[in-house]
């Protein structure tokens, strides 16, 4: 049997992790000029079901704030429920941040505009995709480089597109 003081111990711990880790991934997202409101998206799932879209949030410190704030003054009854969503709001923020570790800004150079799993609207051709790889130079052939008539040589950021089919009905490769 856990005493209270060591519940009360392993609490504090917890929300010293969340909260460390929270600011960790704020700073990265920072870093990388990535944008915050996704990775919001992302943890809004913590919240309860009442709460998800009550809030605006700027940063992921501040969701988990709002979300310790929600849970840990509850009845002492319901602290298993509150450690099993402690550790797994923890264990997506370390999931989060290893992935924003691992993809540095030396990874992506400064003409690379759009992220991976972004999804957009071609300005040209109108279709919305999402991108699934990025090159800072052109992949092609000299042929097709040729072919295509670039407006903007090959001196341009290119990306491997999925192309939603309801904009798009034929096969496109982009």
């Amino acid at each position: 049997m856990v005493s209270s003081t060591q519940t009360n111990a392993m609490k504090r711990i917890l929300i010293r992790d969340l909260l460390r880790k929270s600011i960790r991934l704020d700073h990265l997202i920072a870093k990388q000029s990535r944008n915050p409101t996704r990775e919001i998206g992302k943890f809004r799932r913590i919240l309860p079901p009442g709460e998800r879209s009550k809030h605006d949030f700027t940063c992921l410190r501040d969701l988990i704030r709002y979300t310790i704030r929600l849970t840990s003054y509850g009845d002492p009854k319901d602290s298993p429920d509150m450690f099993n969503e402690g550790f797994r709001a923890l264990r997506l923020l370390e999931d989060r941040v290893g992935f924003f570790e691992k993809t540095s800004d030396s990874q992506k150079p400064e003409l690379i505009n759009l992220d991976l799993g972004q999804v957009f609207r071609h300005r040209k051709e109108g279709f919305r995709g999402v991108i699934i790889q990025w090159f800072p130079t052109c992949p092609s052939s000299k042929a097709w480089i040729r072919d295509a008539g670039l407006e903007n040589g090959t001196d341009q950021a290119f990306y491997r597109v999925l192309v939603d089919t309801k904009d798009q009905p034929q096969p496109y490769m982009t």
